[in-house]
């Protein structure tokens, strides 16, 4: 007779392997992901570059590239130059150690914060902010691009501590903006500086549509209206002259009219040359 199998033993490793599967995914999902390489780190060379701009570009690498923390001081070192490479050479056998990225509870310990110190220079925040009170829109320059580089250089004069109210971004804003522009929506008087951004921008829309019909302040415009101005008043003028009387005589005197005068008939003898009250025949019948 043949033995039966007990089922139970069937349910127990059924049981077992979907436990084992199960934390066979669960280690996987703890694992962090694998590091990937899209997108290439910059090299930075220190001097004039411009380090918040490489900073930022680093971290967009890190993220796209899924870096976790504690191999991104390894990553980047290889891609410091020139006397950016100098100063990491000293720096990493310094007290304290920078041992990290970024840590705001920390910041002499991470290396984006000493990093920051040390290449964010007193020349390159003086050349920010005279690009960025001195910046003027271009002739062909849209609202948004002068925007965008005015809200560039204020996020680089801020990054070391120093602070602008709205009110100051947005005169800042407007004293660059075109003449017709500044104009048109200084008026206003805008709070913030994406408030003087937003007008700007719909008075530009406007003028896109009309050019000829609001932008009066430019050069080529000016000097068509004044060129209209010129000849209305010099119309006026012509109308305003004294007007010689017309000569209404007939033809046959105008055909015949070369500068002589008309031949005077003597009614007496018909001769021409005299009236009848000079007559020769006179003198002769008083003889």
């Amino acid at each position: 007779m043949a033995n039966n199998q007990n089922p139970n033993i069937g349910l127990n490793n059924v049981a077992n392997n979907l436990n084992q599967l199960v934390q066979q995914l669960m280690a996987n999902a703890n694992q962090p992901p694998s590091e990937l390489h899209l997108v290439s780190y910059p090299d930075f060379y220190g001097g004039e570059q411009d380090p918040i701009t490489w900073m930022e570009e680093v971290e967009q690498a890190f993220e796209a590239n899924r870096v976790p923390d504690a191999r991104k001081i390894p990553i980047i070192v290889p891609h410091l130059k020139g006397s950016a490479a100098t100063w990491w050479i000293n720096r990493r056998v310094q007290n304290p150690a920078v041992n990290r990225w970024d840590d705001p509870m920390a910041q002499p310990l991470s290396f984006k914060s000493n990093f920051l110190r040390q290449f964010r220079t007193v020349s390159l925040e003086g050349k920010w902010f005279s690009q960025l009170t001195q910046r003027k829109q271009g002739p062909t320059e849209t609202v948004e691009q002068f925007y965008l580089i005015i809200e560039d250089l204020f996020r680089k004069v801020i990054t070391g501590g120093n602070y602008f109210p709205e009110v100051a971004k947005a005169h800042i804003f407007l004293n660059g903006l075109r003449p017709e522009l500044n104009r048109a929506v200084t008026p206003f008087m805008p709070n913030t500086l994406y408030e003087a951004y937003t007008r700007a921008k719909a008075f530009e829309y406007s003028y896109l549509q009309n050019p000829y019909g609001n932008d009066i302040n430019s050069q080529s415009t000016s000097n068509q209206i004044l060129t209209q101005l010129t000849e209305a008043v010099n119309n006026m003028s012509e109308q305003l002259k004294p007007r010689k009387p017309r000569n209404f005589k007939n033809n046959n005197y105008n055909n015949n009219n070369n500068g002589n005068k008309p031949q005077i008939i003597c009614f007496k003898c018909n001769q021409p040359g005299h009236v009848k009250t000079n007559c020769p025949l006179n003198q002769q019948n008083n003889n």
